[in-house]
């Protein structure tokens, strides 16, 4: 009996899979979920970690446009 219930979990997870590749838009959540990625660790150098952190982008510039009048 539990050999035919890790038969049938094993089958659904091979049709959700197939569902998947026939149908990529559709289980985009379920895909994300299942391969998510991997992000290294922290690096435990505090002046790496404040470099890494300081990086600002430079602020846009203003555009002179026309007033309505």
């Amino acid at each position: 009996m539990i050999i035919f219930f890790k038969a049938c979990s094993k089958v659904e997870q091979l049709e959700k899979e197939v569902g998947t590749i026939k149908n990529p838009g559709t289980n985009l959540l379920q895909l994300i979920l299942k391969y998510s990625l991997y992000y290294s660790p922290q690096t435990k150098d505090p002046e790496i970690d404040k470099e890494q952190t300081s990086f600002q982008f430079p602020k846009r510039k203003k555009r002179k446009t026309m007033p309505f009048s």
